[in-house]
């Protein structure tokens, strides 16, 4: 069969339009979707099982809230930090003496740094096992200026459980920083307006997992760790790779709603830390950020507005949140590469562009080849 002309340009054609369906942007359907419909019986044990634990883990939020009630009526105090461990022997080992002195040190070196309000208190509970864990029960839950935070002793200070000195100890203020990050944001700006702490609960906290406002924020470079990339293929949804490209209007989708997989706590004032499969890049610092970028003044008066969440961001900043979003999405991800829910123009213009001298060229070749 001869390549004639209209034989390119047909295929040319096809080609173009498969590359830009291919270009369009995804209907997110979840992880995995089975389509086997299991039968009526199993659907309605998964709905008994699933109701079951859920009624577990608010019992056991209840009587966790009920019990640190019950320890603040008995041991009143006038503020600061305090640090509690329990260390069962879970790891079949014993934790050094020397080492609870030296996790207290770090934590009132953490919290005298802060600057925190008159009157707050900080409690942490060390906590030892196989999970990571922390779960944080907010002054509204207990009597409005006492935070507690029970964080587990993850990988990250594993050293720990060894005697002697070592040079992994100079990780410790910075764990506990960000292991009760939540917490310090209450002891240093009170509590925060009702629109706001409920965002954030929607949120799982996430924006205040990090409480460092004198650093600059981190960055994704992933010329430095291609590994990076599986980041945004697995913990950034559709909006959020948006938002990071610029499309502004795709922000406030992407930091204000509810994550996929998360239901909060039904007990009000307690959070748990989990890993959200579809934050933006970076949501860890983003509360920081703020505080880095505006002041502690300006974003004290964010916290403790009574606004929505725009309005109290426009108020308090004087700059949209969507717009300030984007930038800052845009800084944690300088290099991010061209793939999102929609083509770039620029790449859609240099496709056509590209297209245009595929077709051109083999158009002249055939007719070349017709004439000799």
């Amino acid at each position: 069969m001869a390549l004639t002309v209209r034989r390119w340009l047909l295929v040319a054609g096809l080609g173009s339009l498969a590359l830009a369906v291919a270009y369009l942007p995804p209907e997110p359907q979840g992880v995995m979707e089975s389509t086997v419909v299991p039968p009526p019986e199993t659907q309605r044990l998964d709905q008994l099982n699933s109701a079951y634990h859920q009624i577990q883990e608010t019992l056991r939020g209840v009587q966790f809230r009920d019990s640190i009630r019950a320890a603040l009526l008995r041991h009143p105090d006038s503020g600061g930090v305090e640090v509690a461990f329990r260390l069962e022997n879970m790891l079949h080992t014993t934790f050094p003496d020397e080492n609870y002195a030296l996790v207290r040190s770090a934590a009132q070196r953490v919290w005298s740094r802060l600057n925190p309000r008159p009157g707050a208190r900080l409690i942490i509970i060390v906590t030892a096992g196989y999970r990571w864990q922390r779960t944080y029960l907010l002054p509204v839950a207990l009597d409005g200026r006492t935070c507690v935070a029970t964080i587990s002793l993850d990988w990250d200070v594993k050293w720990l459980w060894r005697r002697g000195p070592t040079q992994n100890s100079t990780n410790l203020e910075p764990w506990l920083r960000d292991a009760t990050a939540p917490c310090l944001y209450y002891a240093v700006f009170g509590d925060p307006g009702p629109e706001i702490e409920a965002w954030l609960n929607r949120r799982a906290f996430a924006p205040a997992y990090t409480a460092d406002w004198t650093s600059s924020m981190p960055r994704l470079r992933f010329e430095d760790n291609p590994n990076r990339y599986e980041y945004l293929y697995y913990n950034a949804s559709f909006d959020a790779l948006a938002c990071t490209d610029g499309r502004v209007a795709r922000c406030g989708p992407a930091v204000e709603g509810i994550p996929e997989y998360f239901k909060p706590s039904p007990v009000r004032g307690l959070a748990h830390r989990v890993f959200l499969p579809r934050s933006m890049p970076v949501e860890n610092h983003y509360l920081a950020a703020l505080v880095h970028d505006m002041g502690r003044e300006r974003f004290a008066n964010f916290w403790r507005s009574r606004g929505s969440v725009p309005d109290a961001f426009l108020a308090a900043f004087g700059v949209p949140m969507d717009a300030w979003t984007a930038a800052w999405a845009r800084r944690s991800v300088p290099d991010l590469p061209p793939f999102g829910p929609t083509p770039r123009p620029i790449a859609v213009v240099l496709g056509l562009v590209m297209a245009g001298v595929a077709i051109a060229a083999a158009a002249g070749g055939v007719m070349r080849r017709r004439v000799g």
